[in-house]
């Protein structure tokens, strides 16, 4: 039998069986193949399987220790998984990079909890994220023949574990909502399969964490009317539609979970300059 249809049917098994490793069995055969085809094309072995399994293992049942997690998090952040043909379009190099993404946010959320990751290492992981997020061209939400892509979405996810973690500051926050604004405003892409949801928790989780000062969130959002100075264009019509998008989304997230404050109103403001219809 082919080695990918044995892990497929491996992890069939382990998913039947809890996640639990059978007698003799360890993480360490199993890791090294995940990792060879955590972007393969076929959605069940990529989605169902692969990246369930990282889940249960690394947060779950933990069976990661914290070297064996630094390490797997050096191999995600390289070449050949993050940043593999990092700027192609159309291809499924695109799968490699946006689930070698969600394998870091849960390296990340374990440290959160408990950190294992030194300064070096988590400012190199942090400035990874953020090159990815901003030279991703690939973001194409769901795919009739390969399932999930989700770029935006899965770089959101991390940018979300990223400023939760105690190493973050007001300066990673300022670059993780340039990094936000470049993917809204990516010139290409609508943002139609709710990704706007998910880059909204991070904006929210600043806002409700108070992670950086309230003037500079006010000026942060009142910059993504700018995009409404530019030449009518296509590049012009995705950034202001994306943003319009996001501002909707931030402003039903504060209103849903009673918060108050007076960053609704600029979202307000913002929303009726993005909107060409608000005087219709």
């Amino acid at each position: 039998m082919k080695e990918k249809e044995q892990l497929i049917l491996n992890l069939i098994k382990l998913r039947d069986n809890n996640y639990d490793l059978a007698e003799g069995e360890n993480v360490h055969s199993y890791a090294g193949l995940m990792l060879r085809y955590i972007g393969d094309p076929d959605p069940e072995l990529r989605d169902d399987l692969i990246y369930s399994t990282f889940c249960e293992w690394i947060c779950g049942k933990e069976y990661f220790n914290e070297e064996e997690l630094r390490r797997m998090l050096s191999l995600l952040l390289d070449d050949n998984h993050l940043f593999y043909h990092i700027g192609s379009f159309g291809d499924n190099t695109v799968f490699t990079r946006t689930f070698s993404i969600l394998a870091v946010v849960l390296i990340l959320s374990r440290h959160r909890e408990k950190p294992f990751l030194d300064n070096k290492m988590f400012t190199m992981a942090k400035d990874k994220l953020l090159a990815y997020y901003r030279r991703e061209k690939d973001l194409r939400g769901y795919t009739d023949d390969c399932g999930w892509a989700h770029g935006a979405a899965h770089g959101a996810d991390a940018m979300d574990e990223l400023v939760q973690c105690g190493e973050s500051d007001e300066s990673v926050c300022i670059e993780v909502l340039e990094a936000i604004q470049a993917v809204l405003w990516n010139g290409k892409d609508l943002l139609c399969n709710e990704e706007d949801e998910r880059i909204a928790r991070v904006v929210y989780r600043i806002i409700r964490n108070n992670l950086m000062p309230s003037p500079l969130i006010h000026n942060w959002i009142l910059g993504l009317s700018r995009c409404c100075e530019w030449d009518k264009t296509r590049i012009q019509y995705v950034a202001r539609v994306n943003s319009k998008n996001l501002v909707r989304c931030l402003y039903f997230k504060l209103e849903h979970n009673n918060f108050t404050s007076d960053i609704k109103n600029t979202l307000i403001t913002v929303e009726k300059k993005l909107n060409r219809f608000s005087e219709a």
